[in-house]
C-alpha cells in the first residue's frame, strides 16, 4: 500500500486567507519565514494526503444545450463523378395542348387547279375562275362569277362513252352507217341506212330507185316498218 503524505498549510486565522498551500513533504521544509505577519495570527495545519482512489462510473447524460446559430455558408464542394444508373422508361405522352390563336389571312393567290373529293365541298367555295378537278366523278369544274360549270372536253367520236351527254355508244369513227349513229345505237327508224343490215331507213335507200327493181320501172320506194323497200309504188312509164 502506498504511503500517505503530509503538506504544510499557512492559514491566516485573522482573515482566514491561505498564505501558503505547499504539498511538499515536511520533511523536504527547512524553514517558513512570513515577513510583516504577526505570529498570533497564523495557523500551521498538517494536511494529509490520501492516495488517488480509481474513478468512478459515468455519470448520466446531461440534458441538450439549445441549437446555436446558423454558421456562414461553406465554399461550394468539388462536382462529384456522374452516377452510373440506367436509364428510366419512356413516359406515357401528355395531353394535347391548346390550340394557338388564329394567323392572320394571306394575300389573295392566283387561281390554279384544285383537287375536291365530292361536290358538297366544291360548291363550298366560290371563287371565281378557279379550275377544280373533282375525285369522286374524275371531272373538271369551272367556277364562273355564278357557279361550277363541268368542262366538256369529250366529243361524239373520240372512243369515249360519255353518260352526261347521253351517249349510248362510241365507236370512235364518222361512219354513220355502222352499229353506232351519232353516239346513239343504230336501229331501224333513225333515218340512217345500217349497211349489210337494213335495205332502208325512213328516205334513205341507198341511191336505189325503182328502176333497180325492175329496168325501165319508175315511181316511188317506200321503206316498211322493218327497214325493207317495198316497190308496190313502182310503174311502167306510160307511152
Amino acid at each position: 500500500m502506498k504511503a500517505e503524505s503530509r503538506s504544510l498549510k499557512l492559514i491566516n486565522h485573522w482573515s482566514n486567507d491561505i498564505i501558503s498551500n505547499d504539498i511538499r513533504p515536511i520533511g523536504e521544509i527547512q524553514a517558513i519565514i512570513l515577513p510583516r505577519i504577526s505570529h498570533k495570527h497564523i495557523q500551521v495545519h498538517l494536511v494529509t494526503k490520501v492516495p488517488q482512489g480509481p474513478p468512478g462510473p459515468t455519470g448520466p447524460v446531461g440534458p441538450s444545450g439549445r441549437i446555436g446559430p446558423v454558421g456562414p455558408k461553406g465554399s461550394r464542394g468539388v462536382r462529384g463523378l456522374p452516377g452510373a444508373g440506367h436509364r428510366g422508361e419512356r413516359g406515357y405522352p401528355g395531353p394535347p395542348g391548346m390550340p394557338g390563336p388564329m394567323g392572320q389571312r394571306g394575300s389573295d393567290g392566283i387561281p390554279g387547279l384544285v383537287v375536291f373529293p365530292d361536290a358538297k365541298t366544291m360548291y363550298a367555295v366560290a371563287l371565281e375562275g378557279l379550275v377544280a378537278y373533282r375525285s369522286d366523278d374524275k371531272k373538271l369544274y369551272f367556277r364562273d362569277n355564278v357557279t361550277w360549270r363541268p368542262i366538256r372536253i369529250t366529243r361524239c367520236g373520240d372512243g369515249i362513252i360519255d353518260r352526261e351527254l347521253n351517249e349510248e355508244c362510241d365507236d370512235g369513227n364518222d361512219n354513220d352507217h355502222d352499229d353506232c349513229v351519232g353516239c346513239r345505237k343504230a336501229n331501224c327508224g333513225d333515218n340512217v341506212r345500217r349497211r349489210g343490215v337494213e335495205e332502208c331507213d325512213g328516205r334513205d335507200f341507198g341511191g336505189k330507185s325503182c328502176a333497180n327493181w325492175r329496168p325501165g320501172m319508175v315511181g316511188t320506194l317506200l321503206c316498211s316498218r322493218n327497214c325493207r323497200i317495198l316497190y308496190h309504188r313502182c310503174r311502167r312509164p306510160r307511152r
